[in-house]
């Protein structure tokens, strides 16, 4: 979808998107920083469950809390940091190229076709989902979107729901950890 391929670019500023960085120090992110979770935004305290800053307030709309509240403390693309804050702000993203709810979409462009539901998906108190877990899906479920990442996008009735073009993103071995690119773990069994 036009999503998933970001219309050919993830090499473009986040800040297209993200209008609050435009103009900071934040400008130099790009959007293939955040799926390899290396934006340098500082990562939020405790994001599981109430969602806690560092400074022991609740959280309670995490893209937001991610896109104004967390200081660049590092370089772009520098290094690698595991953690949710690049998860929330990818979720603006796709709330904003797409108009809907990453949930929503998620639901509609790639789990539909794939006859995948989320039985629950937590989220905080302005409704934004848990972009870095907090979902519940059946073993049925991740099967199909084992097989889905095993035939490079391709349902199977041959529809393409997935670029290929993804599918070497995900392979290939680059960004500041070589083990993670796009949200995955590529670590070699």
């Amino acid at each position: 979808q036009g999503l998933l391929s970001l219309k050919g670019d993830l090499t473009r500023k986040a800040s297209r998107v993200i209008n609050e960085w435009r103009g900071t120090e934040k400008d130099e992110i790009r959007l293939w920083h955040l799926p390899y979770l290396a934006a340098g935004l500082q990562n939020c305290g405790s994001c599981y469950g109430d969602f806690i800053d560092p400074d022991g307030q609740r959280v309670t709309d995490t893209f937001h809390y991610a896109i104004n509240d967390q200081d660049l403390v590092r370089p772009p693309g520098a290094t690698f940091e595991y953690g949710a804050v690049n998860h929330f702000v990818w979720g603006s993203v796709i709330e904003r190229l797409t108009g809907l709810d990453p949930k929503t979409y998620l639901e509609r462009e790639m789990l539909a076709p794939l006859g995948m539901t989320i039985s629950y998906w937590a989220h905080d108190d302005a409704g934004n989902p848990r972009m870095h877990g907090g979902y519940r899906l059946t073993a049925r479920d991740y099967l199909k979107f084992g097989n889905l990442v095993a035939r490079r996008g391709r349902l199977a009735d041959g529809t393409q729901l997935i670029p290929p073009r993804l599918f070497d993103l995900l392979s290939a071995r680059q960004g500041p950890n070589p083990g993670h690119a796009m949200f995955f773990w590529q670590n070699d069994p």
